[in-house]
């Protein structure tokens, strides 16, 4: 399915040049983040307890912003692999409707699409990471910023659950996301969405493209045997709600993921399931809105510094398809079912810089015996945004 992806992609690169002939007078601009991580497990799954730190994300961004179509580019300097996270180019004529081609976050998930500068715990929910990272892809979006219905439909590459999509091969899959906005007052409004994708996906023994899931501190609960890669059709399909409202924001989401895994002559079709439920208050009373805090009402006395306060609980689980264990997943050395709870508060300066630190408690239960594994770790979160 490569050829005809590539050939669609390359045809769509025309699309604002055909239509809008733009000329390079908008804005250039420079940005980034850089995210330092701290972690003190007192049990932890992976290994002894102890202490750990490590530089978690470095992003410079590049932007070009004109009159009818931008584009940017973000790398991930701290990662091994995929170092480019983002590499698009937007098409935003004067009408309802857009365009994105490119590589970007293509997830039905709330939380995913949410930046990494803007979430209130320090990592996104387990259930987004039950849909892509980033994938490469077209995506046709229908409804401007204040309307009360975005609809939006796309083919991508097809990553794998968390997975930032490389190369332009693999299979291919298409999307399609619908939400619903109900304004509540002047600062309030309440969101409804739903989510549905569904493909085919072709990984390899050196390359599986298959799902792999993690605790908060980044401890692997679940993943495939090795030499088990994925062979067909997967699908997903995912809903949301959330609210905010001045000070005030709450968010639940659902995800179901599938996939088809091969190992040796046994293939399976699997599908894993998973919510989580969040809320938060600033507590200095600032409003809490999609993109994180700006602080104002409350100043550090003697550093003429503002600071906003926020505290966060979250509550969820991801619970692994049975038929799994059957040939495709160990399950002596995997979790059947991960339970997660964490308390989080967080210090938002100006610029969205950020000190959250948070205490997350994981019980995953061993696919074989049913006994609870539990994991407890105090994360802080240095968030640097320049």
């Amino acid at each position: 399915m490569r050829t005809p992806f590539v050939r669609i992609a390359a045809a769509s690169l025309l699309v604002p040049a055909v239509v809008s002939s733009p000329s390079f007078a908008g804005e250039f601009k420079f940005s980034g983040s850089a995210h330092y991580y701290y972690r003190d497990f007192y049990d932890t799954l992976a290994s002894p307890p102890g202490e750990t730190s490590e530089i978690r994300r470095l992003r410079p961004v590049f932007e070009y912003k004109g009159e009818r179509w931008s584009a940017r580019f973000m790398p991930d300097l701290a990662r091994e692999t995929n170092k480019t996270l983002e590499a698009y180019v937007d098409f935003t004529p004067d009408a309802a409707w857009d365009l994105r081609v490119g590589r970007f976050k293509s997830s039905a998930s709330v939380d995913q699409l949410k930046s990494s500068n803007a979430v209130a715990a320090t990592e996104v929910s387990g259930v987004a990471s039950m849909t892509p990272n980033r994938d490469n892809g077209i995506l046709f979006g229908y409804g401007k910023p204040k309307d009360r219905w975005r609809y939006e439909i796309g083919v991508f590459d097809g990553a794998a659950d968390d997975e930032v999509k490389g190369s332009l091969d693999g299979g291919a899959e298409a999307a399609a996301r619908v939400v619903r906005t109900f304004p509540l007052d002047k600062k309030g409004a309440f969101r409804l969405g739903l989510g549905v994708s569904g493909g085919n996906r072709e990984g390899d023994a050196d390359y599986a493209r298959l799902a792999r899931y993690r605790t908060p501190g980044r401890s692997t609960w679940f993943r495939y045997r090795s030499g088990a890669y994925a062979d067909g059709s997967t699908g997903r399909i995912s809903g949301f709600a959330d609210y905010y409202g001045g000070p005030r924001y709450a968010q639940a989401e659902v995800v179901q993921s599938r996939e088809t895994v091969r190992l040796g002559t046994d293939r399976v079709s699997v599908a894993h399931r998973g919510w989580e439920v969040q809320a938060g208050y600033v507590l200095t009373g600032e409003d809490r809105t999609y993109g994180g805090v700006d602080p104002g009402n409350f100043v550090v006395p003697g550093l003429d510094t503002p600071v906003a306060v926020e505290l966060t609980g979250r509550v969820g689980r991801i619970a692994i398809d049975n038929d799994a264990f059957e040939a495709v997943s160990d399950p002596l050395s995997n979790g059947r079912r991960a339970d997660l709870a964490g308390l989080a508060l967080g210090m938002w300066f100006d610029n969205k810089w950020r000190v959250t630190s948070e205490f997350s408690v994981v019980r995953v239960a061993n696919a074989a015996s049913g006994d609870n594994d539990t994991e407890r770790a105090l994360t802080v979160a240095l968030v640097m945004v320049f």
